[in-house]
C-alpha cells in the first residue's frame, strides 16, 4: 500500500481530555476532532511524532483513515475513538421502550 497524505487541521482539540484514567503524563492521550495532513504508510503515521501519545480521531469526521489504528513515529498510536458499549446498550433499550409505546399506541 503506497502512502496517503491528508491536510493537517485540528478541531475540538481537548488538550485535558475528559476523565480517560490517566493520572500522570505518561500515555496521555489527545483527542481530536478532524485531522487534516496525515501521511500513512501502510499502518504507520510518518509525520506525526507521538512520543508515546496516543491521539484519538472521530472517525465520523475522518472517514480516509478508514477506522483504523496507525503506529506513530516515537511510540504511541492514532486511533479511532470507541463508542462506548454504554452508548449502544441505551440506544437499544430507548429502541425496545419506542417499540413498546407504538404496540400500546395500535391497541
Amino acid at each position: 500500500m503506497g502512502q496517503r497524505s491528508f491536510p493537517l487541521r485540528r478541531n475540538r482539540c481537548h488538550e485535558s481530555p475528559p476523565s480517560d484514567g490517566n493520572t500522570s503524563n505518561v500515555g496521555t492521550a489527545l483527542y481530536l476532532g478532524k485531522i487534516l495532513g496525515v501521511i500513512i504508510d501502510g499502518t504507520n503515521v510518518t509525520n506525526i511524532t507521538g512520543n508515546g501519545f496516543n491521539i484519538y480521531y472521530d472517525p465520523a469526521l475522518n472517514s480516509a483513515l478508514g477506522g483504523l489504528t496507525y503506529a506513530l513515529n516515537g511510540g504511541g498510536s492514532l486511533s479511532p475513538v470507541p463508542i462506548p458499549n454504554s452508548l449502544l446498550l441505551f440506544g437499544s433499550g430507548l429502541l425496545g421502550l419506542i417499540g413498546i409505546g407504538r404496540m400500546r399506541l395500535k391497541k
